[in-house]
């Protein structure tokens, strides 16, 4: 069994996800990392080349390939593809970091933040306030599927820590 992070892009997926893996003493599996390392492509070059269809299918390809035990950072629309979110359900615990929009926005219109994401790297500032709505409400059936709904800022991280240090994995 793993411990999945999902949730839209620039919710501290990344960030949560080195803290809680050193605190469960868990290895961590990002797959946007490996999705670059098994395409030997940046994600940017991958929507580019092959479109966002074969980027959702290797992201898929990636997550079955995990080993057990560790803390999974996945894809902000991983979730939400194929059959991905009941694959993590049946092989472990999955927390859904919700992040509300303004502060998403704020994180996202950095460049060096947006150059970074294809789905958003052309926005101006309205257009990408109103893509995070749009995403997010496309996303939220996904995931609030999650067995657990983090809600940051609000809920501190050792609260997180605390509860997933009960789940068996």
């Amino acid at each position: 069994m793993n411990i999945y992070l999902i949730g839209f892009m620039g919710c501290g997926k990344n960030t949560l996800g080195r803290e809680i893996a050193s605190a469960l003493g868990l290895e961590i599996s990002d797959t946007d990392e490996l999705v670059r390392e098994t395409s030997g492509m940046t994600i940017p070059e991958v929507f580019d080349r092959y479109g966002e269809e074969a980027f959702r299918k290797l992201e898929s390809e990636v997550l079955r390939s995990l080993p057990d035990r560790r803390l999974v950072i996945t894809g902000g629309g991983l979730p939400c593809f194929g059959d991905n979110m009941a694959y993590m359900k049946r092989n472990g615990y999955v927390v859904y970091l919700e992040v509300p929009v303004p502060i998403l926005f704020e994180r996202l219109k950095k460049a060096e933040n947006k150059r970074q994401r294809p789905l958003i790297s052309r926005l101006d500032d309205n257009e990408l306030e109103n893509h995070i709505r749009t995403s997010i409400e496309k996303r939220k059936r996904s995931y609030v599927q999650a067995d657990y709904v983090f809600r940051t800022p609000e809920q501190e991280t050792k609260t997180l820590i605390e509860k997933l240090k009960t789940i068996r994995l």
